[in-house]
């Protein structure tokens, strides 16, 4: 069955089974962008490499108020456990400046993968309006099981300039933290 790409609140699955990561002019970047973050607990300091990219889709259902966030899948991620070359990576998003614990929304957990397919839809019941003062913060995080959680990489996209008509699938290249008083 076609999604209709005319009626709000519809995504376009558009996986093709023959290349289920294709090449877009934002995966170029995704493997030369590396930055360092080092987290861990107790001063136990671990590096991981930020790199990979992440596939999502944005649409706002004013049938249902809701603002909703197609996670797809991610690509190319940092091995977070360098002798088994895998992570165990999943996605958290907040509506920014809302940060609250009721702002979050976050994937399942995929196990031993650097190229996680979530296909999971994230929903905030929120009115259209209120999302043009909004950013959307996604980031990807490594759950780790006996400590901290290791950050992956993170997008943000400012609301108030996002092309609604857009519900397309898009590749984000994942980028560290950005600082206040951190030149981008």
């Amino acid at each position: 069955m076609e999604p209709d790409l005319n009626r709000e609140g519809s995504f376009p699955i558009d996986q093709d089974p023959k290349n289920p990561n294709p090449q877009s002019p934002s995966d170029m970047a995704s493997s030369s962008v590396k930055d360092r973050v080092y987290s861990g607990s107790k001063g136990d300091l671990s590096p991981t490499d930020i790199q990979g990219a992440v596939r999502v889709a944005l649409d706002y259902d004013k049938t249902f108020g809701e603002f909703k966030i197609y996670v797809r899948q991610c690509k190319n991620l940092a091995e977070t456990d360098g002798s088994k070359g895998r992570s165990d990576p999943h996605v958290k998003t907040y509506l920014i400046p809302d940060s609250t614990r009721l702002g979050k929304r976050k994937t399942s957990v995929r196990k031993r993968t650097v190229n996680p397919s979530f296909q999971e839809m994230l929903k905030y019941k929120i009115e259209k309006m209120a999302l043009i003062d909004q950013k959307l913060n996604l980031s990807v995080w490594h759950n780790d099981l006996l400590g901290h959680n290791i950050f992956m990489g993170e997008i943000e996209i400012d609301l108030v300039s996002w092309d609604w008509g857009n519900r397309k699938l898009n590749w984000y290249t994942l980028r560290s933290h950005i600082r206040i008083g951190q030149a981008e």
